[in-house]
């Protein structure tokens, strides 16, 4: 992350942090039956996100305050599949738990697999695949699922200029990354999306850039909710 917050994401998150019941709504654009979550579970996830955000700018903390009711949309759906409570840190094995989305949480980055960071040495100005490709799509299993809030680039260059998220093959979303103007009002390089992208349990989606050359460490900042069975996996 960047910087450092001052604000206390629980704290931003207090009056929404109560019982949801199981319902069918739509998420991300789908009518889908969404699973209870208790207000223990809840408050729960509120504190498994204030870790998370630990050392985050006020911005990304507020931005992702802001959607928290989101984030407890996914976890309900991620759960209406498990049929397993959300526990966090105390997840045992059929728990679920939510982390952050670091480079090795995917497949592909700038269209090779192993990546280890988000820095990227850009060539020659042009299109890319960033996460995930139109052949390989980046897939979410029955059990899992993520959230989106926008774009961080802390490199000195900043050379990407727009982003297209397409979700399973069909809906796309653009949006320009003018970090060039955001720097000169914001020390933070942080460009929040105009509403975050929800990727449901069992889709697929994969992100493109448009870029001029640099150095780029561009970052998508969100979170995977998933069992934690599967966190064990990136440890063996």
């Amino acid at each position: 992350m960047y910087g450092s917050n001052r604000k206390s994401f629980i704290n931003l998150v207090k009056d929404k942090i109560q019982g949801y019941p199981e319902e069918t709504a739509e998420v991300a654009g789908v009518e889908t039956k969404i699973s209870s979550l208790s207000q223990e579970e809840t408050e729960r996830l509120a504190m498994s996100i204030n870790s998370l955000l630990y050392g985050a700018p006020d911005v990304i903390v507020e931005n992702v305050a802001d959607n928290f009711d989101l984030v407890v949309d996914l976890v309900r759906a991620v759960k209406s599949f498990s049929r397993s409570p959300y526990q966090g840190i105390r997840s045992k094995e059929k728990g679920l738990q939510i982390i952050r989305l670091t480079p090795d949480v995917f497949t592909y980055i700038w269209g090779a697999t192993g990546a280890t960071n988000w820095t990227y040495e850009v060539t020659i100005a042009g299109v890319y695949d960033y996460v995930g490709t139109p052949d390989s799509p980046e897939t979410t299993a029955e059990e899992e699922g993520l959230i989106i809030f926008g774009f961080l680039d802390t490199s000195t260059t900043k050379p990407v200029k727009r982003v297209q998220i397409v979700k399973d093959g069909r809906s796309k979303f653009y949006q320009d990354l003018s970090f060039e103007y955001l720097c000169a009002y914001d020390s933070v390089p942080y460009i929040p999306l105009e509403e975050p992208i929800l990727i449901l349990p069992e889709s697929s989606f994969y992100i493109k850039v448009q870029t001029s050359a640099g150095t780029t460490k561009l970052e998508p900042v969100g979170f995977k909710v998933l069992m934690r069975t599967e966190i064990a996996k990136f440890f063996e």
